[in-house]
């Protein structure tokens, strides 16, 4: 219609194509919206309005950066602009910066207390941030207030699923789909609940190979079971071959696992299986136990104790077996940064003793199309009572340190590729300080809605990388099958 006026009367074009470059953006034609809005300001180039308009354009044609400049503009000429401040506040949270965003998005409410579009900016900003139980307290609390918004509905449902509560996120979903039944958010989340609540099979195989020799294949099967949203069940086996020069077992176990989401604080892990290190040989039993608490969105608290084999054919063939005590701690100190560290004692059943402390840091420095890079850095010690070469590394003192670097990138729909790659220097006591790396890969790929491949890949030369001590290289693929 604006075209066919254009053509019949030219004079009138210049003044009209803002009104056109406004209805192109909301018909999700940003570049054409963004050359009308240009012809206009040709001749306004002062117009504020006329800025305001392009600034959103440019958002909306993903031009983040040039789009941010121009709201720091705008909010320089009218500092009190609420919508100039709404939009700015939006773009950075756009470009993952939450952070600033949040900060803005408070700014606003302090001056414009329940704005509606400000409280809405902040829960998406908190919830895309990680901080899920803030960002579903928001919602709720909209909830309570009478709020009609369906979006207030749906970012509560994802609120509630990324924290690690399905069973809260149903109710939500549900309602918002009444609404918005062909909504392609609303769908994804319906099929990934879905999804979780589906019985599967996975079935695996690894192969692994040190430097001295020693290879270590393996079959695996698990059938997990659903039993609700907080509880699922697990039936696992696995079958394979432990060989070095020396010989060739092999190793063979079966068991249960038991997975349970006691509160938004609280979640477990309990397995157990009857282990049989070769053929004709007596099984024993092996397991673990795994507490998991998040007393809120920045911290999260690891306990656990397992009682397993020593992985390699001398250790297997004598029945060494080992009872590990773990505490861990992951604090999430910003949108970006991420600190851990953890403490392991490992007790074993020829009477030796070793403790294992690590700390890590990771900080995602940059985002690109689909996908981040980041830095870390790692420290390791492990300390050992007696050197008895009973099949397992066991040294005075080792230390290893270093940076690394990961990069997460989603190739395509569900496509999701990882890298983590890391250096250092690796010591033991009285002995040379050398170099060492890893270097692992992974690739996650959906084959159909309820059918997904996976495959891993790994080398490393570090002490640390097997139980034998030696260098090794390892691979794994696995097939996942929903019910």
């Amino acid at each position: 219609m604006f075209e066919r006026l254009f053509q019949s009367h030219p004079e009138l074009s210049p003044e009209m194509r803002l009104d056109l470059g406004t209805q192109e953006i909301w018909a999700g034609d940003p570049v054409a919206a963004l050359r009308d809005i240009d012809l206009y300001l040709a001749a306004h180039p002062d117009d504020f309005e006329a800025l305001q308009t392009r600034a959103l354009a440019l958002s909306h044609a993903n031009r983040l950066g040039e789009s941010l400049a121009l709201y720091d503009q705008l909010q320089r000429r009218n500092p009190g602009n609420l919508d100039v401040a709404l939009d700015r506040a939006q773009v950075l949270s756009w470009m993952g910066r939450h952070e600033e965003a949040n900060a803005s998005y408070e700014r606003i409410l302090k001056d414009h207390p329940g704005d509606e579009r400000a409280r809405m900016g902040l829960a998406q900003s908190l919830n895309s941030s990680g901080q899920h139980r803030r960002a579903a307290a928001m919602y709720e609390e909209m909830q309570r207030q009478g709020s009609k918004d369906p979006e207030v509905a749906k970012g509560l449902a994802y609120a509630r699923y990324w924290s690690g509560r399905p069973d809260r996120a149903r109710e939500a979903l549900n309602e918002y789909l009444v609404q918005r039944p062909d909504d392609a958010e609303g769908r994804s989340l319906a099929t990934l609940l879905a999804r979780d609540q589906n019985r599967g099979l996975t079935v695996g195989y690894s192969s692994s190979e040190d430097s001295d020799d020693l290879r270590v294949r393996r079959t695996s099967l698990e059938y997990r079971w659903p039993v609700d949203e907080t509880t699922a069940w697990s039936l696992r086996g696995h079958t394979g071959e432990v060989d070095d020069p020396g010989g060739r077992l092999h190793p063979f176990d079966l068991g249960v696992k038991h997975e349970k989401t006691w509160s938004d604080r609280w979640s477990s892990q309990v397995a157990a299986s009857a282990y049989r290190p070769d053929d004709g040989k007596p099984a024993v039993g092996i397991g673990e136990l795994n507490l998991t608490h998040r007393p809120n969105d920045r911290f999260r608290v690891d306990f656990g104790l397992a009682k397993e084999p020593v992985v390699t054919r001398k250790a297997l063939e004598d029945g060494i077996r080992v009872s590990i005590l773990t505490g861990g701690v992951d604090w999430r100190a910003s949108e970006r940064v991420r600190l851990h560290a953890d403490q392991r004692f490992y007790y074993y059943n020829d009477d030796n003793q070793q403790s294992r402390t690590s700390m890590a840091a990771r900080a995602w420095m940059a985002d690109f199309s689909h996908g981040r890079i980041g830095v870390t850095f790692g420290v390791e010690r492990l300390s050992t009572n007696h050197d008895l070469d009973h099949g397992y590394y066991d040294p005075g003192l080792y230390t290893e340190f270093g940076p690394g670097v990961e990069i997460e990138k989603e190739l395509r729909e569900g496509w999701d590729l990882g890298i983590k790659a890391r250096v250092g220097m690796q010591k033991e006591r009285n002995a040379k300080q050398e170099p060492y790396h890893n270097l692992d890969a992974s690739l996650e790929v959906p084959l159909g809605t309820l059918l997904g491949f996976g495959f891993e890949i790994s080398n490393s030369n570090s002490n640390l990388t097997s139980s034998s001590g030696f260098a090794r290289t390892e691979w794994a693929a696995y097939l996942t099958k929903g019910f």
